[in-house]
Parts: C-alpha cells; sequence; structure tokens
C-alpha cells in the first residue's frame, strides 16, 4: 500500500503495522495466540485475524494488549494533551473544555 499524499500511511497499512507489532509484543512475551486469546475473552480467529491485518474493535484491542500484560495500553497509543506555559498564562480558566470553533477569514 502507498502512503497518502501527506506523507502518513494509509489506515489499511496503519492497521496492518499495529496487527503486526501485536503479534511481536505477544511472541517477545513467549505467549502463544491460544493462550492470549482465553486471557483476554475473544476467539482464536479474532486474535489471529488482528495480528494478520489489524483488523478488529477497539475493545478487543484493548482485552488483547491487557492479557499481554499492558495495563494501560492507550497511554502508549494516545498521549495526554500538554497544554503549552504559555496558553496557561493567556487562559483566565484551567484547561480548555472544548475544542473552539475555526473562524474563516474573508
Amino acid at each position: 500500500m502507498e502512503n497518502q499524499p501527506d506523507g502518513h500511511n494509509t489506515i489499511e497499512e496503519t492497521l496492518r503495522i499495529a496487527g503486526e507489532r501485536m503479534r511481536g509484543l505477544r511472541v517477545n512475551k513467549n505467549i502463544s495466540q491460544e493462550d492470549a486469546a482465553k486471557k483476554a475473552g475473544v476467539s482464536l480467529r479474532t486474535l489471529s485475524s488482528l495480528e494478520k491485518d489489524g483488523r478488529s474493535t477497539l475493545e478487543t484491542f484493548i482485552r488483547i494488549l491487557r492479557a499481554l500484560g499492558e495495563p494501560e495500553p492507550l497511554n502508549a497509543l494516545v498521549a495526554e494533551p500538554q497544554v503549552s506555559p504559555m496558553a496557561l498564562l493567556h487562559s483566565s480558566s484551567s484547561a480548555p473544555k472544548r475544542a473552539r470553533k475555526k473562524t474563516v477569514q474573508p
């Protein structure tokens, strides 16, 4: 699969890479597919499919990561947003509650 024009992987490529990394994590921990699937509460076919092409639900992905000893998988995937010190100085309240609506310049 080719990269998108912006240089990022396609969604399919990103899913495939995630599946490969999941398999690598499992193999490095010397856990069989059968044991990982059983501990995660998913079918062997589901785990096999995830490792092959990355296709899975987010719930299944998290279940398997936890079964492999990664208790907080979202911390690795999505970092907590960091507010810059300058933004804090200019802020009249604490952290923003929602993203601001973009305005269109004429």
